[in-house]
């Protein structure tokens, strides 16, 4: 009988070979207790959603300018990631009123492959 431990090496090794054969094979290990933001249940145009990406980047660059101007306190520093995530959620929505599941999957796909090419993950 095989334990746990023998199927951890084993794909261990089946990961260490398809890695060796140069082949084009992305695997993303991703485990973690970190929550995730989710879009809004808002469905504006796609006019009033830029609008409200470029609202939400405007408040991001002033939190962040307050936070490194006025010495990184841990009220700005806290106001700067909130307004960081707001944005991201704009973006979110954006991403969940315009495109569906499946191009939404593609996109992802395709951002993460391009940005493991460069090196950047």
């Amino acid at each position: 009988m095989i334990d746990d431990k023998q199927i951890g090496e084993d794909i261990i090794e089946k990961m260490k070979k398809i890695i060796a054969s140069k082949e084009t094979a992305i695997f993303v290990v991703y485990k973690s207790d970190e929550r995730r933001l989710l879009p809004t249940k808002f469905r504006l145009s796609k006019r009033e959603q830029v609008e409200k990406i470029e609202e939400e980047y405007a408040e991001f660059l002033k939190a962040h300018l307050d936070f490194l101007i006025f010495n990184g306190s841990k009220e700005l520093k806290f106001h700067a990631g909130e307004e960081c995530c707001d944005l991201i959620v704009s973006c979110l929505t954006y991403l969940h009123t315009f495109f569906s599941k499946e191009e939404r999957k593609k996109l992802i796909e395709y951002v993460n492959e391009k940005n493991i090419k460069r090196k950047y993950i």
